[in-house]
């Protein structure tokens, strides 16, 4: 009996060392692949015009770097211009928290006063109660997601950095791994499945850079649109606007 129980132990630390490997090697893989599919998509996002740059007698590898040149500079001039901008807003909305709890109070009681003239003060109360509970809710997960949201991008900034390595790959060696994956199809289908090739990249990369442009256009549209009436933090909420519209087609 003993030996069969230190054979059972064996085992079971035997298949939690196997399944710990398992997971560290899907994780490994899961961040490989968003790499892999970031890359891949702002290479989608940038072949019209490495294309375009390409046409006017430059090597593909100087159209390439010539789009991140430009690409990072615009890249940086948004950030210098939007996050001292974003900052003091975000300070100032949590310097006016008390201000903005108090409007909330406000709208409370009118509603409480409003509502008091069709059901009795007893249900009033009741769903005051719970408006009040599902705000502060709805407040504090809110928080908290913003700082999931901070937390997981700052965890995994430095990932971030390789994805335009890997989109600079893909747009230097995009057509050679076309070429040679064309190699392995069949004489009577090469013509159909180039067309089909050509027909799916242009429409993939039509509907990205579209879905790009949408966000982008709604972004700053909320964005001017909330700072010209006056609203605190119209920046950040029109930024926020502009990521989150591209949550439906996701």
């Amino acid at each position: 009996m003993p030996v069969n129980n230190e054979h059972k132990w064996v085992q079971i630390a035997y298949y939690t060392i196997l399944l710990g490997i398992f997971a560290i090697v899907g994780w490994a893989v899961y961040q490989l692949f968003i790499l892999l599919f970031g890359g891949f998509l702002l290479a989608f996002l940038a072949r019209p015009l490495v294309d375009k740059i390409e046409r006017r007698g430059y090597s593909r590898e100087i159209s390439t770097a010539l789009f991140f040149l430009g690409f990072f500079l615009i890249l940086g001039i948004f950030l210098y211009i939007t996050v001292p901008i974003l900052k003091f807003q975000g300070q100032e909305a949590y310097q006016n928290r008390d201000i903005y709890w108090h409007q909330i109070e406000s709208k409370f009681e009118d509603g409480k006063m409003l509502a008091q003239q069709y059901i009795s003060k007893d249900q009033v109360e009741q769903y005051d109660q719970k408006m009040r509970s599902l705000s502060a809710e709805f407040l504090e997960n809110s928080k908290n997601t913003l700082l999931d949201i901070l937390g997981a991008f700052l965890a995994n900034i430095s990932s971030l950095i390789f994805i335009p390595v890997v989109a600079f790959f893909f747009l230097i060696q995009g057509a050679q791994i076309q070429q040679n994956l064309m190699k392995h199809i069949p004489n009577r289908y090469f013509e159909m499945s180039l067309m089909m090739i050509h027909y799916v990249n242009r429409s993939i990369s039509g509907y990205l850079r579209g879905q790009f442009l949408n966000c982008l256009a709604v972004g700053i549209i909320a964005a001017i649109g909330l700072n010209i009436i006056g609203v605190k933090g119209g920046i950040a909420i029109g930024l926020f606007a502009g990521l989150a519209n591209a949550i439906p087609y996701l």
